[in-house]
């Protein structure tokens, strides 16, 4: 907050000051500006699949030059003179979500956007040119377990084969995010076991980061799916790490600093993990936009129904975006907690093959389904909801209180093709990356404000 407050300041006394158009930064001068946690080899020169210009962010900024490259790299574009005031309150959220010095005497600045990364350059009274390497990230906090997939169709107790893929919805989100190109992290305990050796190690590969801590007594997760028609059927086994979350496991400033926080209803189910996953998230209630899939588990809560109810109520209350299906929403109907008591910013209600619907105060809209031949929908609402948040990540509308029906369409047919394509591919992590998508027009749509 003192950040915030330091940097409101700054603008608040800079607005009387001329704007002056800033020099270009040389390449040369990059180590001595990049943050020292920052290798420089981890700067893209050219993004991957985004323009990297997107200056609709803030309304007020104009840029000579079109070009993927950003300005440090790339001498024939710099910012125009630009009202700060107009700057500020954008500056402010990623200021309060990403790692950034505070900022005084600025004259003026360049801008870049790029997948994963915005960079800041701040030019000094004195001419001196600083960069800030803003990394917004969306954290999921939750299981991430081994799936033993069911390699027939049938009763587990006759199936003869499973095939181990790593799993766990917070986790499929997490990953889903990294491969649309948005900077995914989890939060997380495994054991100190293979399997938890195997799921950092597939994590790592996938480019999300780890907050994940390791437990000496208790086993990594394990999950048997059995598929009938495609549909995925779950036997969750307990006592397993991610259930003996505490809150000395969990490092808080990532989740501070996020974008956004998503989490599901697994860790509920039991202590002590109930009980750290409400305290992060009661703290950051109001700080950080918080998304949530309901994700009902019922083998999980046998006997205890009336109790998981609780949870599930007590979770919609905190949560700004909501996610569930369509069976989940008349499961809750049905026990007394109807959707339209709560004051969601956004919440995406998913029926399979009738598509989906996205509501965001008075807009509504409803998405038909694309039509694919599925192999495995195990992750298929997963990937729904990382393409979701990362339709509003890259549509700059995470934390807003609502979004319009233009917005919502858009959104939501990308969300709806990246949970198609999943199901034509095995496992839970069958997020398509964004180059294999990047030339459909859904996803042209979604980008439509950035190129202009």
């Amino acid at each position: 907050m003192g950040l915030l407050v330091s940097l409101t300041s700054a603008v608040t006394r800079l607005l009387s000051v001329q704007c002056q158009r800033p020099a270009i930064i040389p390449e040369t001068e990059l180590p001595a500006m990049i943050s020292p946690a920052l290798k420089l080899s981890s700067i893209e020169s050219t993004p991957k699949f985004l323009p990297a210009l997107r200056a609709s962010y803030f309304p007020s900024l104009s840029f000579t030059s079109r070009t993927s490259k950003p300005a440090f790299l790339s001498s024939p574009m710099r910012a125009e003179c630009f009202s700060i005031k107009a700057l500020s309150r954008s500056i402010e959220r990623a200021v309060g979500r990403g790692s950034v010095k505070v900022m005084t005497a600025i004259i003026g600045s360049t801008l870049v956007f790029q997948s994963r990364k915005t960079y800041i350059t701040i030019v000094r009274e004195n001419n001196q040119k600083l960069l800030f390497v803003v990394i917004m990230m969306i954290v999921s906090i939750g299981e991430v377990l081994i799936d033993f997939i069911a390699l027939q169709e049938g009763k587990l107790k006759d199936v003869k084969s499973f095939e181990k893929h790593p799993g766990g919805a917070p986790a499929n989100v997490a990953v889903g995010l990294s491969r649309l190109g948005v900077e995914g992290a989890l939060v997380s305990k495994v054991g100190e076991d293979p399997f938890g050796d195997f799921l950092l190690e597939r994590l790592h590969d996938e480019g999300v980061k780890t907050y994940v801590s390791r437990d000496a007594e208790k086993h990594t997760g394990v999950v048997f799916v059995q598929l009938i028609g495609a549909k995925p059927e779950f036997i969750l086994y307990d006592g397993v790490a991610y259930f003996n979350l505490k809150p000395w496991d969990v490092e808080t400033t990532p989740l501070e600093n996020a974008e956004a926080v998503h989490f599901g209803t697994v860790l509920f189910a039991r202590e002590p993990s109930r009980s750290t996953l409400f305290g992060i998230l009661e703290e950051l209630k109001g700080r950080v936009p918080l998304s949530y899939d309901v994700n009902i588990r019922p083998d999980l809560w046998r006997g205890r129904e009336e109790e998981m109810l609780r949870n599930i109520e007590r979770a919609l209350q905190l949560a700004d975006i909501v996610k569930l299906g369509d069976g989940e929403l008349e499961y809750l109907r049905n026990n007394g907690i109807s959707l339209d008591e709560f004051d969601f910013k956004l919440l995406a209600v998913t029926s399979g093959e009738k598509g989906s619907e996205l509501t965001s105060g008075d807009a509504k809209v409803h998405i038909p389904a694309y039509r694919v031949e599925p192999v495995d929908t195990t992750g298929a609402g997963d990937a729904f909801t990382a393409a979701l948040l990362a339709g509003l990540h890259y549509s700059n509308l995470l934390g807003e209180d609502s979004i319009d029906e233009e917005h919502l369409r858009k959104i939501g047919r990308f969300a709806n093709l990246v949970a198609a394509i999943s199901t034509t591919r095995r496992g839970a992590w069958s997020v398509p990356k964004m180059e294999e998508i990047v030339q459909m027009k859904e996803v042209r749509e979604l980008y439509q404000r950035s190129r202009r």
